[in-house]
């Protein structure tokens, strides 16, 4: 019943396994703890996930999976993916570091703000830490940094935008004033973004 359960899934139309997904199956259906891999894959999202790529409906990447979002089945599907070879590695904590980013970007609805945010966000931060890394993928300690000093700049840009002032015009009074209220927090963050 298994392995019936697990080649429907993976199979296209016509009951092939495609090429790409010969080694999960066989990965999968070679497993030692039958039991795990039936919960795994009879679970909702995963299921539908294996479903999809067995039929061709989902194309086998990276950026089909991320369009699902971030749920656990999911990533642990990404993650069996990879160690199965279906999938290249790539850096999970950079992708999702990438997609937080743009999302915050996406939800300001200035779009001075947001030009400032791409800019600070992904042409400095973001490309500061590849640099870094070069060939090393990133920490998770790494992406918490990054997203400390995206959120003190929001909270900054924000706290500007309530007294009716953008970045431009502001000067070290506004930023001593903000760095004394009770709004700033991880107030040594404000000065990177401001520089």
């Amino acid at each position: 019943m298994f392995e019936k359960r697990l080649r429907g899934l993976l199979s296209d139309h016509e009951g092939e396994i495609r090429p790409e997904l010969q080694a999960l199956y066989d990965n999968l259906a070679g497993t030692e703890d039958p039991d795990t891999v039936l919960r795994f894959i009879t679970k909702n999202d995963a299921s539908a996930v294996l479903g999809e790529l067995g039929k061709g409906r989902r194309p086998l990447s990276h950026d089909a999976l991320d369009d699902l979002g971030g749920a656990k089945p999911v990533e642990h599907l990404r993650a069996v993916l990879v160690a199965t070879g279906a999938l290249p590695p790539r850096d999970e904590q950079m992708a999702r570091l990438d997609r937080w980013v743009t999302a915050t970007i996406a939800a300001r609805s200035d779009s001075e703000e947001r030009q400032l945010l791409q800019r600070y966000g992904l042409w400095h931060l973001m490309r500061r830490l590849r640099r870094r890394n070069k060939d090393a993928y990133a920490t998770y300690s790494q992406t918490a940094v990054v997203k400390t000093h995206r959120r003190v700049a929001i909270s900054f840009l924000d706290w500007l935008a309530a007294r009716g002032l953008t970045l431009a015009p502001c000067h070290q009074g506004h930023l001593d004033t903000w760095v004394a209220s009770d709004s700033a927090s991880r107030r040594g963050g404000a000065g990177h973004f401001v520089r």
